[in-house]
């Protein structure tokens, strides 16, 4: 990826990444948030229940990180809900927000320490984004019903094709974050 292209790919998704770190407050999103902020809610929410019942530990590798297994998990899952998916990219996007730099300071997670999370942290990470995709999915679900004039409860327990495609959509996001820093390594 050239110096252009980089660029251009830094002004297409905006990331609030600051948002993950700890103790920052966490509003609810309404009826008209943005999806950014509905994301942002649901892995905020997600993210300490995910890592008390995985099967293993959520950990983050200790060398240059400030961010707790935690807040890495949140990060990482974000961004690859929201089709950030190079940790060479990542890794620009956290350098820049400022609220992720002050927490951190020089402690900031590079891209070799975020592969290393997503390789030992895959299942989190995926059960992740299937909460995301699955809470998406009723959002949309409910605007369609309310445009169509039916009632609907965007908290009712997702369908088989819900479930489905969350798990889908999740397992394409990390598949896709492997390939492309399988492509990036020599970067």
């Amino acid at each position: 990826m050239n110096e252009h292209q980089r660029n251009d790919a830094d002004q297409s998704t905006i990331l609030r990444l600051g948002q993950f770190v700890p103790d920052q407050p966490l509003a609810g999103p309404d009826q008209s948030a943005s999806p950014e902020t509905v994301t942002a809610f649901v892995v905020r929410q997600a993210a300490p229940e995910v890592c008390q019942q995985s099967a293993q530990p959520v950990v983050a590798p200790k060398d240059g990180n400030a961010l707790s297994p935690q807040s890495l998990l949140g990060v990482v899952s974000y961004c690859y809900a929201k089709d950030v998916c190079s940790s060479a990219e990542i890794e620009r996007k956290l350098v820049k927000d400022p609220a992720i730099r002050a927490a951190c300071g020089s402690d900031l997670p590079d891209r070799r320490i975020l592969r290393r999370f997503r390789r030992l942290n895959r299942a989190a990470i995926r059960a992740m984004l299937e909460k995301i995709f699955r809470f998406r999915r009723r959002k949309e679900k409910a605007a369609w019903m309310a445009a169509a004039g039916a009632s609907s409860n965007p908290a009712c327990e997702p369908g088989e094709s819900t479930i489905m495609f969350a798990r889908q959509e999740a397992e394409a996001r990390i598949e896709k974050a492997v390939f492309v820093d399988d492509m990036e390594k020599d970067d």
